[in-house]
């Protein structure tokens, strides 16, 4: 057994302590938030706050901001790929298993955002077909599918080696590797047919993201959501989203399972300067995006372009613009701040200050109305902070989850780059 193969089986060998303790606070907070949904769905179905549509903000935020770390995810990894970038390998697994885990959480935003549970049925007996719940299931379908099999097809090889070291479950191994043994010619087509399947994941999510993005100016005529760019805003978000996403997540695994041989600094400033490329790709279509708002005729549009600039919002938009992206930009670009823990300081704070801006593409938008009510601004209740926390420990629930199951690590690709190989080994692998 080699090195990597032992530290990345050991979470599934041995249940360690880290696991039990963070399954019981995350049990915590999952408990709290069915208590939240109880109330939501009981005593806070009436709008809060403003509109009747603003109270649906955070909601929203929620679930475009799953989306947005489920594409980012699958397309860093499969950028990656395509790139053949070798020093990523023991990063596309878990950016794989991220993406279609955020996918499986947005689902669950969908339920928040309709608000009561039973409404569940009526929209599979008397659902639209222009309805926004059925496109975005049924995206969210197609997203979830596309993903998993994405995530799937480069596992194989690891489940053949699971399969080896396991006695309790042995045969749900062997099941899922489908009598995959990892002889030179399985390899050479496992590579190729990965290869193919990247490709088509990118054009198929790539055209369908871009028309979720665009589709938004249909559902009403809310300001924000009438955005020339918000295709290629979107993507580019995501990416740099995921990206900071998935270096923190890296830090914890490489933690937890003692994976420091292998997540080694390097990878960490590589995927830090990952991050600056897509923030500088970022950057300017966020400021075109917004200031362009002044162009239409509509008085509307220049009231919310200075409402995220200079009047209510500013402070947000300004903190979204040093704190998540000039100042991680600065530290990323520093020789002498080449390290783990300021990579880490600069990803979670673009992770955490994106969460904000995702919110101002939802909520200014919301409180700008063609009716008589007037503007305002919209601020959470507590029951939908504690439902938005709860989707963030559900995700984490799910991520642990999947630690005691499948390799984190793609233990194959990792070995090939250790030996400096293409497909060319033998064993299972």
């Amino acid at each position: 057994m080699s090195e990597i193969e032992k530290k990345a089986l050991s979470p599934i060998l041995r249940m360690g302590r880290w696991f039990l303790v963070t399954s019981f606070i995350l049990g915590f907070l999952a408990f709290i938030t069915l208590v939240a949904l109880y109330i939501y769905n009981t005593e806070e179905k009436a709008p809060t706050e403003l509109y009747p549509e603003s109270y649906w903000g955070v909601h929203i935020t929620n679930f475009v901001f799953y989306m947005a770390l489920g594409f980012g995810a699958v397309m860093v990894s499969i950028l990656l790929r395509l790139l053949k970038t070798d020093w990523a390998a023991a990063v596309n697994r878990i950016a794989e298993i991220a993406a279609v885990l955020a996918f499986v959480v947005a689902g669950f935003n969908i339920i928040f955002e309709i608000g009561d549970l039973l409404w569940l049925v009526d929209i599979f007996l008397y659902g639209q077909l222009d309805s926004p719940f059925i496109w975005d299931g049924l995206l969210l379908i197609f997203f979830i599918i596309a993903a998993a099999a994405y995530m799937y097809m480069p596992m194989v090889p690891d489940l053949t080696r699971t399969s080896l070291r396991v006695h309790e479950i042995k045969a749900f191994y062997r099941f899922l590797s489908f009598g995959y043994i990892g002889n030179p010619i399985q390899r050479v087509r496992l590579r190729k047919m990965v290869l193919r399947m990247a490709t088509l994941v990118f054009l198929a999510l790539l055209l369908m993201t871009t028309l979720l993005a665009w589709a938004f100016e249909e559902v009403s005529p809310h300001p924000v959501w009438n955005e020339a760019l918000s295709g290629p805003l979107f993507v580019a978000e995501a990416i740099v989203l995921a990206l900071a996403i998935i270096i923190i997540m890296l830090a914890v695994l490489r933690s937890a399972v003692g994976l420091q041989d292998f997540i080694t600094r390097t990878l960490f400033v590589r995927m830090g300067k990952a991050m600056v490329y897509a923030i500088l790709l970022y950057l300017p279509l966020f400021v075109i995006g917004t200031f362009t708002m002044t162009s239409g005729d509509d008085s509307m549009f220049v009231s919310f372009s200075d409402s995220i600039w200079v009047n209510e919002f500013a402070p947000i938009t300004w903190g979204i613009a040093f704190f998540g992206l000039v100042i991680p930009l600065l530290i990323a670009i520093q020789p002498r701040l080449a390290s783990i823990r300021f990579v880490v300081l600069a990803a979670t704070m673009t992770a955490l200050v994106l969460i904000f801006k995702i919110y101002m593409v939802v909520v200014p938008g919301i409180t700008r109305h063609l009716n008589a009510y007037g503007d305002g601004i919209h601020w959470p209740t507590l029951v939908e902070w504690v439902l938005m926390v709860g989707s963030l420990s559900f995700f984490i629930i799910l991520m642990v989850s999947m630690t005691r199951f499948f390799p984190m690590v793609s233990i194959w690709e990792v070995d090939d780059q250790i030996r400096g190989e293409d497909g060319k080994g033998v064993g299972p692998g």
